[in-house]
């Protein structure tokens, strides 16, 4: 009686009766086989062309060059045109394949594993390892579900649905850090029915829903697949028949795409401008900083986004100094002791409130404390501590301060000290609490050099 063989690993089963005396010959064969299957890795010239899958010598045990036996498959060599291998009918398994082939002209070239009789295949990614099977039945799968660059696989998950996102390298490198304007690629390609080839990439990375231009291009045709393009050079599907002729193409997506050095230059200080009211912008970016030349408030920053946080650096610049004559008394008939400053001439600079005076017969630390008649020349103002000084020559130096605006928090609702100090570096950092009311919690570390 004949023997007979299993579909998948094509083992031997003998028959009743056959090998008497020698039920090694089969045994030891199927060991091969499964040896053959278990730990051999198969290679597959890629430019001898498609081929339907064997097995082995039935005989010799020798596998066939195209053997579906071993489940690890390296496919290479230089393609001509794109390669269909096919198991035969009915046979099922898993194997590990990789696409290790070139374009030896035209291209690029799809490897693709398919069953005879099956609709379904499975294109082998250039490049990648991917685990496929066949349910010798109705085709061949990818187990990881691989999706191609910049496609988007949703996965049920739990009692959920996932987004698993797969985004190309060329992509990243041309992207934005969630641009709010549109993601654009410049490039030159062709299109015959439905398939655009590109032969050069300007710039950008031509990606799934991109919109369409250019001359002789159909208003509103958009790329719909990949094909033998993953965002550079290659085939795309695109939504309308049509013939185009090579020209230049301009594609446009609303496509937000992170990109690490986009992420990383957002990080920058972004220099605030100096004046009487200083409002940071967080649209901008993170971390910020400003030198300070006077008496500062810091307002409310514009476009918070909630959980935002970073660094202000505020440098205090030198003091300014005011020449002046002056007088401080009482202002009444009989001079006497008082907190009234008197300016009759300012030879150079302005004063402010915060402005320490100097002169002879002045108490040492005098300040300004309000405006009079006075708003930074002649005029009167309101110093402390009270004291009687003749008309003599003045000088004052006004430090630089910073105040918040009600939006600013403090930790224990105290607000951090800052260091006035010429060139000292003052650190704030801040987070976005909330939006409404608006909360930025502020902590500072002063004085540094």
């Amino acid at each position: 009686m004949a023997s007979s063989f299993t579909t998948n690993k094509v083992l031997e089963k003998p028959a009743n009766g056959d090998y008497v005396d020698q039920w090694d010959v089969p045994l030891n064969g199927d060991m091969t086989v499964l040896d053959f299957a278990l730990g051999t890795t198969q290679d597959y010239n890629g430019s001898a062309g498609s081929q339907t899958l064997t097995s082995y010598n039935t005989t010799t045990k020798v596998l066939t060059p195209f053997s579906f036996i071993p489940s690890s498959i390296n496919v290479t060599g230089a393609l001509t045109a794109n390669v269909v291998y096919t198991l035969p009918v009915g046979v099922g398994g898993q194997w590990v394949v990789y696409n290790a082939t070139t374009d030896a002209s035209g291209g690029p070239w799809t490897v693709t594993f398919a069953l005879s009789g099956g609709a379904d295949t499975v294109a082998i990614e250039r490049g990648t390892r991917t685990l496929i099977y066949s349910n010798g039945t109705t085709g061949v799968y990818a187990v990881n579900n691989n999706p191609a660059d910049n496609s988007v696989d949703t996965n049920a998950i739990q009692n959920g649905a996932v987004t698993l996102p797969k985004v190309a390298s060329s992509a990243l490198a041309t992207g934005a850090q969630y641009v709010a304007g549109n993601l654009t690629a410049s490039f030159t390609a062709s299109i015959i029915a439905t398939t655009m080839t590109v032969s050069a990439v300007a710039s950008g990375a031509i990606i799934v829903g991109m919109t369409l231009s250019g001359t002789g291009v159909t208003a509103g045709t958009t790329v719909t697949a990949y094909v033998g393009g993953s965002g550079g050079v290659g085939t795309y599907t695109v939504s309308a028949s049509q013939t185009v002729g090579s020209t230049a193409f301009t594609g446009t997506s609303t496509n937000r795409i992170l990109q690490i050095a986009s992420a990383w230059d957002s990080t920058a200080y972004v220099t605030l401008t100096d004046g009487a009211t200083i409002t940071p912008d967080f649209a901008l970016g993170y971390n910020f900083q400003v030198t300070i030349n006077g008496t500062r408030t810091l307002a409310a920053p514009t476009n918070p986004k909630l959980g935002q946080s970073g660094l202000i650096l505020v440098t205090c610049g030198a003091p300014a100094s005011t020449s002046f004559t002056g007088k401080i008394d009482d202002t009444g008939g009989t001079p006497a002791a008082g907190t009234t400053l008197t300016v009759s001439a300012v030879s150079s600079g302005t004063l402010a409130i915060g402005t320490v005076i100097s002169g002879t017969g002045v108490t040492a630390g005098t300040t300004i404390t309000a405006f009079g008649t006075g708003s930074g020349t002649v005029g009167t103002y309101t110093v402390t501590p009270s004291q009687l000084v003749g008309s003599v020559a003045m000088t004052g130096t006004t430090g630089r301060t910073l105040t918040y605006n009600a939006a600013y928090k403090f930790p224990g609702g105290v607000a951090p000290t800052f260091d006035t100090g010429s060139g000292r570096l003052n650190i704030l950092t801040y987070s976005v609490y909330q939006l409404s009311p608006l909360s930025v919690v502020v902590s500072c570390l002063s004085g540094v050099r």
